[in-house]
């Protein structure tokens, strides 16, 4: 084979590989978000729900989802008795669903079940609205 057409067959074989790989990301980040958006709406359109959001005081008091009570999470472990009387699903937010996703993680292991991450607080008030 000639020295140019090894070089683009090369070429070709990384592009190829590169784009297949991008095409599976894309399709497991897309199928992921999609699943979790419409678990977050049939869980907010059932009555009886209650938010919580776990991120600072100052930070709540700077917005939150209408409705939400707010349990900072490094309060969660004193919250406990108060999670396992909620009646409904609790669904947890925060900025980025980073620290609600640790205070589900906690909850779970203390024996709450009905806990979900909800991830940011503005996604979830945007979703909430939205199936309001």
């Amino acid at each position: 084979m000639d020295g140019p057409l090894v070089q683009h067959v090369l070429i070709f074989v990384i592009f190829i590989t590169v784009v297949t790989s991008l095409k599976d990301f894309i399709c497991t980040t897309f199928t992921v978000t999609f699943c979790y958006t419409m678990n977050l709406q049939e869980l907010l359109q059932v009555p009886g729900y209650n938010i919580v959001d776990v991120r600072t005081t100052m930070e709540f008091m700077s917005g939150h989802v209408q409705d939400s009570i707010n349990i900072p999470l490094d309060e969660i472990a004193k919250h406990l008795e108060e999670f396992k009387a909620m009646n409904g699903d609790i669904i947890l937010c925060c900025a980025s669903g980073a620290r609600s996703e640790q205070a589900v993680l906690y909850l779970r292991a203390h024996g709450i079940d009905k806990v979900y991450n909800g991830g940011g607080w503005m996604e979830l008030s945007y979703l909430k609205s939205m199936v309001a």
